[in-house]
């Protein structure tokens, strides 16, 4: 049986499939959501949206109990795990309802269920079959569980399920030392459980700068969250990993265990194949507008394997959504930024000090404290910060920026700009920040550079 033809069928309805059917619906196209889970996706449902919920929450803990350092006496401050666990489900449910609204607003049919694309014009859902002249396949990505002894014990979590627990355990393992990984560590790390990171690697976050990560491993060591680097887990027993260094073993302590090392595109049991489409593993493979080598075929975010966050596939699904209404845009990924939400934050964009090396290139870089930065000291007694900036020696262009310290996610964004508009070094110190604001650091640091 067939339903009524679209002009647009979008499969996944995360960042991508929402974003992509939003703008897609405002300029007119008939458009066919399907959704096998929740709308929002895992980021809205149990990554980006919960974890900052409750890392808000175990922030205000923290603040509440060092709250004497400005003036403000508070007696018995107590960590309601329960409490924070509700508040996030109020919260992720409204966003979750004004994704739906907007969908009902642009006039895009949302559908229930699991979708089987038959080929490039053609997807099946519960049997009914739906036709489309273009297909947006945004299926995300799952956690990969690696094959490790002790796997399928009930204590043993992944991303997708850790935000879920129903009281807070006395020990924690967190296995990998990615922006995920670090991001539930700080949160659990701050309202008193006792964390061990197990990364397998000799340096957290290695595709960021150095500089910036080692300072993070310092901020972390203060959250009574213990790093192994360098360590492999090699088995889970019901109360604890197994680990192994290159000069020994040992063993830690786990009442619960969250395995975060890669996620993976989910490309498997979604009909890819009857499309005769370019995939692996890895991912789709897409050029800058999106395209995949079957023509009307597009896919964005995780699924693609090119940039797995939520702010990318928004922007992968602007940019198909365009190519299908027939105006000019592209991806680029070589800006996207990255934020990393530990305690303090980590954001950075462009090319850093190492990779800007590696690439061959004449380098000059600068760096600044945020202790240099008023509004940061009246915001963040007792706390640091770094904001470092990278710039060609040669040309004089800005090629990176990477910082750590308090709302630093928050600013990056202008850094990003600044590198897609190919800002010279004196075109970035004419930009003007207000007064005072943590996000003049970059200012500053750009003034520190010595050309």
């Amino acid at each position: 049986m067939t339903q009524t033809d679209y002009d647009v069928i979008i499969i996944g309805g995360g960042p991508g499939g929402y974003v992509a059917a939003d703008r897609l619906g405002a300029r007119g196209f008939r458009v066919l959501l399907v959704e096998r889970e929740q709308l929002g996706g895992v980021c809205l449902n149990r990554g980006c949206i919960p974890t900052k919920a409750l890392l808000h929450a175990a922030k205000l803990y923290t603040l509440a109990l060092s709250a004497s350092k400005y003036g403000v006496e508070i007696r018995s401050a107590r960590f309601n795990w329960a409490a924070a666990q509700q508040r996030k489900a109020s919260v992720v449910a409204n966003l979750r309802d004004g994704v739906a609204y907007q969908m009902n607003r642009r006039s895009v049919t949302v559908l229930n269920g699991t979708a089987q694309a038959l080929d490039r014009q053609t997807v099946e859902v519960d049997g009914v079959r739906y036709r489309g002249q273009h297909l947006i396949l945004a299926t995300g990505a799952s956690p990969h569980v690696p094959n490790l002894p002790g796997v399928d014990l009930p204590h043993i979590y992944t991303p997708h399920t850790i935000l879920s627990l129903e009281k807070l355990p006395k020990h924690m393992v967190v296995i990998g030392g990615g922006a995920v990984a670090l991001g539930v560590a700080t949160i659990f790390g701050l309202v008193g459980v006792n964390v061990h990171v197990v990364e397998a690697g000799a340096q957290l976050l290695p595709t960021l700068d150095a500089e910036l990560t080692a300072m993070l491993a310092q901020e972390l060591a203060a959250q009574d969250i213990t790093l192994h680097l360098n360590t492999q887990a090699v088995a889970i027993t019901p109360k604890a990993v197994q680990c192994r260094k290159p000069d020994g073993s040992f063993s830690l302590p786990a009442d619960v265990v969250l395995i975060s090392l890669e996620r993976r595109p989910n490309v498997d049991g979604l009909g890819f194949e009857r499309l005769d489409l370019d995939y692996s593993e890895a991912g789709v493979r897409v050029d800058e507008q999106m395209r995949t080598n079957v023509p009307n075929v597009y896919a964005v975010g995780d699924v693609t394997g090119l940039s797995m966050w939520a702010h990318s596939a928004a922007r992968m699904a602007e940019v198909a959504a365009a190519t299908i209404a027939g105006r000019k845009d592209r991806f680029r990924l070589a800006h996207v930024p990255t934020a990393v939400y530990t305690y303090p934050e980590i954001a950075s964009v462009g090319l850093t000090e190492q990779a800007a090396k590696a690439q061959g290139l004449n380098v000059k870089t600068a760096r600044l404290p945020f202790n240099a930065n008023g509004r940061f000291m009246t915001e963040n007694e007792g706390r640091r910060g770094l904001c470092k900036v990278v710039v060609d020696a040669d040309t004089r262009a800005l090629l990176g920026v990477h910082m750590i310290g308090a709302t630093c996610s928050e600013q990056i964004f202008g850094a990003a700009t600044m590198l897609e508009d190919e800002f010279r070094l004196e075109d970035a110190q004419q930009v003007v920040f207000a007064h005072p604001t943590v996000a003049e650091i970059i200012r500053d640091t750009l003034f520190e550079v010595n050309l």
